[in-house]
């Protein structure tokens, strides 16, 4: 049972056909709903999608950027557009389909619209979703529900928390000797998740990068990687991560001192209490 706090917004999803370059150009309102909370990839919440009773459709992405609609619109396509304010364009993709989008506000409501590079407007092939979005108290707990137009079951998404599946990824490292913020950049491309390092809290710490240390590493978890190679760098334990959120649920990963993490009051991750046996 879900206490929504927030009016739960409807938005349907159209697919419709243009022509071949005429750019459309949005009017972004910082307190619009669906444009501030939309962009991000959701991935299926198979528990809850089962408990509503839906069909989730898989991985789905949006990506907010001003070009991505360069067609030249038909004049059927033009008059769709005409009565209403565009508040978002982008790119969208969900299994099988990458395209562009638009977000507009209608009298009934926000639709995104899908665009495809061939043909005409046809209202006899137009595609709707019913979509609610519950905001939360971080991006990561967003909620959207989405349904097919003439469904009453709903499924459930969750934003794609990348940090922590890159975390989970199982990599493979074989390095005889580099610097530690070299083999953490390594570590971080391996998993295509941003890493950065907190230098305010190395400098208090009187941690220098002079030395080197080795990493061999197979098919092992990304995070128990990482962790060792924190140890090694400093033994005495000083040195930990720390993962901090990013607007649309992307984040990143802080090297940083444990220091400097609680005075922070960031969270302090497992694996750094008791020093990890040597592999």
């Amino acid at each position: 049972m879900f206490v929504v706090r927030k009016v739960c917004l409807l938005l349907s999803v159209a697919i419709i056909d243009v022509a071949s370059a005429e750019e459309l150009h949005s009017l972004p309102s910082s307190d619009h709903l669906i444009a501030a909370h939309l962009p991000g990839s959701w991935e299926p919440d198979e528990e809850l999608t089962r408990r509503l009773g839906g069909t989730a459709i898989g991985v789905l992405k949006f990506e907010a950027n001003e070009g991505a609609v360069k067609w030249r619109l038909t004049p059927s396509v033009r008059d769709y557009f005409a009565d209403f304010p565009i508040r978002q364009i982008g790119y969208f993709n969900r299994p099988g389909v990458e395209t562009s989008y638009v977000l507009l506000d209608s009298a009934d409501g926000p639709l995104v619209v899908w665009f495809h590079c061939e043909g005409a407007l046809s209202r006899d092939v137009t595609k709707t979703l019913r979509v609610a979005l519950v905001p939360g108290q971080s991006p990561l707990q967003d909620l959207l529900f989405l349904a097919e137009r003439d469904e009453r079951l709903f499924a459930a998404y969750r934003r794609v928390d990348r940090v922590a599946a890159g975390l989970r990824m199982k990599i493979s490292m074989h390095v005889d000797r580099d610097t530690p913020d070299r083999l953490l950049a390594k570590l971080a491309e391996a998993i295509k998740v941003p890493l950065s390092i907190e230098a305010v809290d190395l400098r208090l710490a009187g941690i220098t990068k002079g030395h080197s240390i080795g990493c061999d590493e197979a098919d092992q978890p990304a995070v128990d990687v990482l962790v060792r190679l924190l140890w090694k760098a400093h033994p005495d334990g000083i040195l930990i991560y720390v993962v901090r959120p990013g607007a649309d649920g992307s984040g990143e990963i802080a090297i940083c001192t444990k220091e400097g993490a609680l005075k922070r009051g960031e969270t302090i991750p497992p694996g750094f209490d008791v020093k990890p046996k040597p592999r």
